[in-house]
């Protein structure tokens, strides 16, 4: 067997194993008929077993030459090797495993992830229901053996998604005497009340034995953090980082003057931002109306600018965000396609408020347009469509990779720079959004080297960026619980940029935006020198193409050729239908023009 194959056999065996050593990954990626009905094992020895686990597979990866490898197979395996070590990196460095209880959360998910995909009829999806239900009250017990050294800001946040949960049983218990038949409800109510009942247990035990005892830091001190960053394959120090931050924070706010001049003169911007917030809907179902409609427009905008081509068949939802997820996700968030399920569906969230008036202000209508950039079109949905469509499954489990981090924020910046709603008040608001980006990496690097609290990092975004206090302690449950992201992605959106001007130079009047968008978004989530290297050969590749088209003579010209579709029984995309070749009719001959008498 040659290197190729080897390779090949390498990739295919690690992501049938380690999709099978976690199930609700399975149902992620649409693997429904072999995991929805599964649980995982949330003990601590399942937990060490995955550290083996991996370190085995990095070593093996590791000893594949890749100079015996085809270029794309060389990205392929650095790419897989960063994965592995970034996994290994959060499991042995950080260890949120043993400091976060992580057991409410996976409730939520593996319910919802099977509840809300329509890739099965209602009836046998709530079987797939029911039995997670069955199982988990053992995994509840079992996860109680990985909390070593808990933290008390985690331990509050996920009791917190503990007083959460109740509601969504709720509905599915709705649900259940709306669709189901009567011995099935029965059996349907009993297993939600033996969960629940699991859950208060947890909830006491967490209260009563965890809590007194906790350690009250969560910061994993600056040492930690730069290692962070540099496994992460950020390029700067976090000193730098924050300089970098500070810098842009100063020049946005320049320019937020400047437009705030044209909406009103002499008003500070403090003032016009309050306006502007005013400019909202009289209740969040007229929010999700007014995103439903931006997401239209935005989608129109990607078509007509020729932004990034779009994977035919994907489809974008808009929906309310679950309430398991509304204290992580203050104003709204995504959720992908699955990748095996035949579908390209995705999911965008909105967050209603627990006080309407003040989550209504962060609903304004120029806030949700940016947003709906980000997450949507041209932003994270068609990111995450265009991902599930690369051959290699690898690249489906490394969806936070730092290249695909920024790329949200890029587009936000990058189409209103393209001229979308390009209005003074949704300008301003786009700008406080890049704003909020420059002032979560001060607040990051604070907050993970203890030199700030987390009450002092609450009041900060409501005194400096005017947020409602919800929404600030939303923001901040997500710094301290995923250290890292919110600088990786305010790098990793600059290095984007740096990406693109790369291209353009490297390409000349054959660059298109069409092409670079969708060529980088066809690698999928690989770190940002691994997509240059395969960005460089797709342009290669386009630059011995002859010039046999008027339009790409002036620089619109189709992307990259697309990777099929890997998913089985997934529909092959459909072609074009040719060009009808009517025959154009001859002109009628002109008559000689008649002599006027005289």
């Amino acid at each position: 067997m040659d290197s190729a194959k080897r390779f090949e056999k390498l990739t295919r065996d690690f992501f049938r194993d380690w999709v099978h050593r976690h199930p609700l990954l399975g149902t992620a990626l649409g693997f429904h008929d072999e995991f929805d009905d599964k649980m995982p094992d949330g003990s601590l020895e399942k937990e060490l077993a995955d550290h083996k686990f991996l370190h085995h597979a990095l070593s093996e990866f590791e000893k594949t030459d890749p100079r015996k490898l085809a270029p794309v197979q060389a990205v392929e395996r650095d790419a897989a090797i960063h994965m592995i070590r970034n996994w290994i990196f959060d499991r042995e460095e950080l260890r949120m495993w043993e400091s976060s209880p992580e057991a409410p959360h996976v409730l939520g998910q593996s319910i919802f992830q099977v509840l809300s995909r329509n890739y099965a009829p209602l009836q046998q999806r709530m079987r797939a229901i029911m039995k997670r239900l069955e199982k988990m009250p053992k995994y509840i017990d079992q996860s109680r053996s990985r909390l070593r050294t808990p933290s008390k800001v985690f331990v509050e946040i996920e009791l917190e998604t503990i007083t959460r949960l109740p509601g969504f049983f709720n509905l599915l218990k709705d649900i259940g005497r709306e669709h189901m038949p009567a011995t099935p409800q029965r059996d349907l109510n009993r297993l939600i009340d033996q969960a629940q009942n699991a859950l208060e247990r947890y909830s006491d035990w967490l209260i009563v034995d965890i809590l007194p005892d906790c350690r009250d830091g969560f910061a994993i001190g600056e040492e930690k953090f730069k290692k962070l960053l540099q496994a992460r394959g950020v390029d700067l120090s976090p000193g730098q980082l924050v300089s970098h931050a500070e810098a842009d924070i100063a020049r946005l706010k320049e320019r937020q003057k400047e437009v705030g001049r044209v909406i009103k003169r002499k008003v500070p911007i403090e003032d016009i931002r309050d306006m502007i917030k005013q400019q909202h809907s009289e209740s969040f179902d007229g929010a999700l109306r007014f995103v439903r409609d931006a997401v239209g427009k935005s989608r129109q905008f990607v078509n007509r600018s020729k932004f990034v081509a779009l994977p035919e068949g994907e489809q974008l939802y808009v929906i309310e965000t679950p309430s398991f997820l509304r204290h992580f996700l203050p104003f709204g968030g995504y959720w992908p396609p699955a990748r095996f399920e035949g579908r390209l569906d995705g999911y965008y969230f909105v967050t209603p408020g627990d006080c309407d008036s003040d989550k209504l202000k962060e609903h304004n209508y120029p806030s949700l347009t940016t947003m709906s950039l980000r997450e949507g079109y041209p932003g994270r949905h068609v990111q995450m469509t265009w991902m599930i469509r690369h051959p290699s499954p690898l690249r489906t489990l490394a969806d936070s990779n730092p290249a695909s981090a920024g790329w949200g924020l890029y587009c936000e910046e990058r189409a209103k720079e393209m001229g979308y709603d390009d209005t003074p008040p949704s300008r301003f608001m786009q700008l406080q959004a890049a704003v909020m980006a420059g002032v979560r990496v001060l607040l990051e690097a604070r907050l993970a080297s203890g030199k700030m609290t987390y009450e002092e990092g609450v009041e900060t975004l409501i005194d400096y960026l005017g947020t409602d206090r919800i929404c600030a302690e939303a923001e901040l449950r997500r710094f301290v619980t995923r250290p890292g992201d919110a600088t990786v992605q305010f790098w990793a959106r600059e290095k984007l940029k740096d990406l693109r001007k790369w291209a353009r130079d490297r390409m000349g009047p054959r660059f298109s935006e069409t092409f670079f968008h969708t060529s980088f978004l066809q690698s999928g989530p690989i770190p940002i020198p691994l997509a240059k290297r395969e960005l460089d050969l797709k342009i290669s590749d386009e630059l011995s193409r002859p010039l046999d088209r008027p339009e790409e003579k002036k620089g619109h010209h189709p992307p990259a050729k697309p990777h099929p579709a890997p998913v089985k029984g997934q529909p092959p995309a459909r072609p074009a239908p040719p060009p009808k070749n009517k025959k154009a009719r001859p002109a009628p001959p002109r008559r000689p023009a008649k002599k006027r008498r005289r």
